[in-house]
């Protein structure tokens, strides 16, 4: 009887470990993300909250792309990025936040509607940052179709 108590003891405390294995897993999960952006690009990048399905992750030549809810909820690893012609610049980016990587910014369209990003910046050697507290207006350079509606 007492072998029996200990095999069952075993189980519950494996499948326990495995199951607390999974959630945290879960639960700290960052998606890995490439962005590509235009040659010679440099600045601040927002990934825009979208309604897309897949992630838009080749930046336009403001600075902007589009990110999945999911990935927008999860991501908190600095992205691998690349410009057009395949020269991988992710040395050159930096993030505003040192537990995240990225900021988290909310532009207001109108009174009622108001657009999520998560940014960084870009900035090549011997450049200087810019100044942190500079706004940098997307409004009316955003795809509107992609726009994330809560």
């Amino acid at each position: 009887m007492k072998k029996l108590t200990n095999l069952n003891y075993l189980k519950i405390s494996v499948s326990t470990l495995v199951i607390n294995t999974i959630l945290v897993s879960y639960k700290l999960y960052s998606p890995k993300i490439e962005i590509t952006v235009p040659k010679n690009f440099e600045g601040q990048v927002n990934l825009v909250l979208s309604n897309t399905e897949n992630n838009i992750l080749k930046i336009d030549k403001n600075g902007i792309g589009y990110i999945n809810k999911f990935t927008y909820d999860k991501i908190y690893k600095k992205p691998l990025v690349k410009e057009t012609d395949g020269n991988e610049i992710t040395h050159h980016c930096i993030g505003y936040n040192p537990t995240t990587f990225y900021a988290v910014g909310t532009y207001y369209l109108n009174k009622n509607d108001s657009v999520k990003t998560l940014q960084f910046e870009i900035i090549h050697d011997g450049k200087e940052r810019r100044n942190f507290f500079e706004f940098n207006d997307i409004r009316n350079k955003l795809d509107k179709k992609l726009l994330y509606e809560f």
